[in-house]
């Protein structure tokens, strides 16, 4: 067996990832009741195997947009009706947290709440959740 390997295929790799995977679920919790709370939307970003997990947990049951890298553009393109009038949750990097919750101001949503943590590399993460404005 080499350097950082044992029985059965795990790897140093796998065990990285399963740890990233817990670390995930620990970022989700504050979330998690959001997804049938009265959300409209998930935004998440593939990019983020949190923001996945977090896709799937969700499932179906509420409509799904993926970040794109230029999210200005996609704002434009239709995330900006998507959004309107909208509760919206999300799990993305900071700066599109920061970008998405400033355009969603315009359109009279306010953030309820952010729970920001380390990301495995060098992406920031930040759960959140975005609701109109009373």
């Amino acid at each position: 067996m080499s350097t950082g390997e044992s029985a059965g295929n795990l790897t140093r790799r796998t065990v990285l990832a399963g740890a990233a995977s817990v670390a995930g679920v620990a970022v989700l919790r504050p979330l998690l009741p959001c997804a049938t709370a009265g959300v409209h939307l998930v935004i998440t970003d593939p990019r983020l195997t949190e923001s996945r997990l977090f896709r799937a947990t969700v499932g179906d049951a509420v409509r799904h947009i993926a970040v794109e890298p230029d999210l200005l553009r996609q704002w434009h393109a239709g995330l900006r009706e998507a959004v309107r009038g909208n509760t919206v949750a999300g799990l993305t990097s900071w700066i599109d947290f920061v970008v998405l919750s400033g355009c969603a101001r315009e359109e009279g949503l306010q953030v309820m709440g952010s729970h920001s943590a380390a990301s495995a590399g060098h992406i920031h993460q930040v759960s959140w959740l975005l609701a109109p404005r009373d």
